[in-house]
């Protein structure tokens, strides 16, 4: 008899798992060595930061070696602290629509009278922070970076707009030497928040100087100078305040913080996801299957925002910066999904450099409106006829224009309404124009830098009426024109 071999059934179920598990494992190892790979080239970007000298970790912007005695922030905290920002008076004040400025309205000049007249240690805890030698924020970093609370900027916006108040009360009351030292307050306001290595830190800072700049601005026209006579601005005081808006060291501080702190947080976050020197030690599982593609796109980003960074601090001017700024990563334009992250931790930085820059032309306008007044102090009131009649007795050198397109010294045309002006964020000089940039409607008058030039007018300027309130209630209470008239329809006589 023949004996035939019985086939064996195949065993889909088994032959299914084998597969299963290869392709697992092969998933695994492709897995792995491109999770290695991509930390391998983010930590020699970093080690390449490093050894270059540039912070790129938290650690490496503390602060060491102040202490509580020469440190200026405590007594900036406590300035804020003696503002009484319970009071009505403060409430309605944060409450004005538009900021208050030169000549002060009635209401204005009350409502700032009882805010300041009662807290003289608000300004004496300024003046003592300015004679501290440190400035240590204490920032405590947490993880992820970009949670830590920086609770200190809200408080110095507050603190410069009391001493911004103050100084128009007092240029008011005719304390004009009051007026222009409060502007070197909020300067070192600006100085001190610089310090902060972060984005939004930075920009208040910048902030904080563009006040200061509008404030010197708004005092100018009508400031009186003169020695040793009481409530004069001194004309040593003027030339001290000149050189300290052209000193743009702070700006370029704030700028350089602020990117180097946005990189920082830009390797924070790619890190997070697996556990590295400020994670947290372990990841979630999409946090796993996406490691590789974080810390590529965390290689992507910090060195995205080194190189704005280097344009940004090797170019003078705003359309020079848009020449050299690097565009978006290609990889990132072409595959966003791919590249998640960086999506949506990669901000554009370009507004934030172009208000930079926007800064320093406001402190340059500043500068040289005030080099003006000094200089009609001492002409019997006359105006210079070019801006050159004040290089070099009144001002170092003309201020160039950063919005210019090329080199160019911020523009000037004297007469009646003399104006000083720059060419703006469109780069163009339209002869001192204040049309609106934009047509897009607005409840509020187009600010300088909406206007086609940003132009400062030497003299007084009419402030406009404030905004009626608009009341809801009474638009409620509007009756629709399609509602049935109470009134009984009236028939047209026949002719």
């Amino acid at each position: 008899m023949t004996d035939h071999a019985q086939a064996r059934p195949i065993r889909w179920g088994r032959a299914f798992l084998i597969v299963f598990v290869l392709l697992l494992g092969a998933i695994f190892v492709v897995h792995w060595t491109w999770t290695n790979r991509a930390r391998g080239r983010l930590n020699a970007q970093v080690a390449a930061y490093r050894a270059a000298g540039e912070p790129i970790e938290p650690g490496d912007f503390a602060v060491a070696g102040v202490a509580d005695a020469d440190n200026a922030v405590l007594d900036l905290r406590a300035a804020h602290a003696a503002i009484d920002r319970q009071s009505d008076a403060w409430t309605k004040f944060k409450d004005l629509d538009p900021n208050p400025a030169l000549p002060l309205r009635a209401d204005e000049l009350v409502l700032i009278g009882e805010i300041v007249r009662t807290r003289p240690d608000v300004v004496a805890h300024v003046e003592s922070a300015m004679r501290k030698p440190g400035v240590d924020w204490q920032i405590v970093w947490t993880n992820p970076v970009a949670m830590t609370l920086l609770p200190d900027l809200t408080d110095q916006r507050e603190l410069a707009q009391f001493l911004h108040a103050d100084a128009l009360l007092a240029h008011t009351d005719g304390d004009h030497a009051r007026a222009v030292g409060h502007v070197g307050k909020i300067l070192f306001q600006s100085r001190a928040v610089a310090k902060q290595p972060m984005l939004v830190p930075s920009l208040v800072s910048v902030g904080l100087s563009a006040m200061a700049s509008e404030l010197a601005m708004d005092l100018a026209p009508d400031l009186h100078l003169a020695d040793d006579e009481p409530g004069a601005a001194t004309p040593r005081q003027m030339r001290e305040l000149i050189a300290q808006l052209l000193d743009e060291s702070a700006i370029d501080e704030a700028q350089r913080n602020g990117l180097l702190g946005e990189r920082m947080s830009q390797l924070d976050i790619a890190r997070t996801f697996w556990g590295g020197p400020t994670g947290a030690g372990g990841t979630s599982f999409i946090g796993a299957v996406i490691k590789p593609t974080a810390l590529d796109d965390g290689t992507l980003m910090i060195r995205h925002t080194t190189g704005v960074l280097e344009a940004a601090t090797s170019s003078a001017t705003w359309p020079e910066f848009e020449r050299r700024a690097p565009a978006v990563p290609a990889a990132i334009e072409a595959n966003r999904w791919r590249h998640l992250l960086a999506s949506i931790f990669m901000s554009s930085l370009d507004r934030a450099v172009q208000t930079y820059y926007r800064v320093r032309v406001d402190r340059r306008l500043a500068a040289v409106v005030l080099a003006m007044r000094l200089y009609a102090s001492e002409h019997d009131g006359r105006l210079p006829d070019t801006l050159e009649a004040l290089v070099p007795a009144y001002l170092p050198a003309l201020p160039l224009d950063a919005m210019s397109s090329s080199p160019q010294p911020l523009k000037y045309r004297a007469g009646e309404d003399p104006i000083v002006y720059s060419v703006g964020e469109n780069g163009v000089d339209d002869q001192g124009s204040e049309q609106a940039a934009s047509a897009r409607p607005s409840r509020y008058p187009p600010s300088r830098w909406q206007m086609l030039d940003s132009v400062v007018h030497f003299h007084r300027q009419p402030r406009p009426l404030p905004e009626p309130a608009y009341d809801y209630m009474e638009d409620l209470a509007t009756k629709p024109t399609t509602e049935p008239s109470p009134e009984p329809a009236t028939t047209p006589a026949s002719p």
